[in-house]
């Protein structure tokens, strides 16, 4: 199973709305688009994290990276590559 496909299957599951998988693009906002709030962005963290075995480091992750689907995708898997940058995002 792809990378976005199982962050979508997160998301689906942590979304305070009734949503389909097919309803997150790479343009989705999980703060506007999906009513998410802190206490949901951190949780999808640690599911991501546990998920992929990976660890972000918290200087590194950007919190607008996170609340954009494609760029979430994106440091998820560069973090899994060991591409590691100075920020994610």
């Amino acid at each position: 199973m792809s990378v976005e496909k199982v962050l979508k299957e997160m998301i689906v599951e942590l979304s305070k709305r009734e949503i389909d998988v097919s309803c997150i693009t790479e343009s989705t906002d999980l703060i506007s688009d999906l009513d998410f709030d802190s206490i949901n962005v951190v949780q999808l963290i640690v599911n991501i994290e546990r998920m992929f075995d990976i660890e972000f480091d918290d200087n590194v992750l950007a919190f607008d990276a996170i609340i954009n689907f494609k760029t979430l995708a994106e440091c998820v898997e560069r973090q899994i590559n060991g591409e590691i940058s100075n920020e994610c995002g």
